[in-house]
């Protein structure tokens, strides 16, 4: 599949204010809607545009870490923020954080909601990092190989 001049011009154009918009919800779904679920599948909107815009190889270049450990690591990341209240006593995935002043920005509340969301968006993230190899690789190509790109 080759892609268009005007796919990758408005891939590269769009890309960077993607991952913003998901960092946005990201952040924001503390105290309103939003929060890791979204955020990631807005990073994975993301991630499949550069799929279709410039194949398998670049998004592999973008990655420093194998995909393949992003789902576990946020998966263990979400379960730990879960079950350290239980160690306190208190019922799985009981929230708690505290509020600290920084320098120009004013107060900010940390929460543990922060940590869960991270785990979510990982697992979300990987997931679909996952998907978009299988369903790029080629037909006689062990698991995990990915496809022969085009050159551009």
């Amino acid at each position: 599949m080759r892609a268009t001049l005007l796919l990758r011009t408005a891939t590269s154009a769009v890309f960077p204010f993607v991952l913003v918009v998901a960092a946005y919800l990201f952040i924001r779904g503390h105290d309103a809607p939003g929060g890791g679920f979204i955020a990631g599948l807005v990073a994975s909107a993301a991630v499949i545009l550069q799929y279709l815009a410039f194949g398998l190889a670049s998004i592999r270049s973008a990655w420093r870490l194998d995909y393949r450990q992003v789902t576990p690591i946020g998966l263990l990341l979400a379960t730990v923020t879960g079950l350290i209240p239980m160690a306190a006593g208190l019922p799985f995935l009981t929230s708690g954080g505290v509020e600290i002043t920084l320098p120009f920005l004013g107060s900010l509340k940390l929460l543990t909601t922060l940590f869960f969301d991270l785990g979510v968006a990982l697992v979300v993230l990987g997931m679909t990092l996952g998907v978009v190899d299988v369903l790029g690789a080629d037909e006689d190509a062990p698991p995990g190989a990915g496809r022969q790109e085009d050159s551009p």
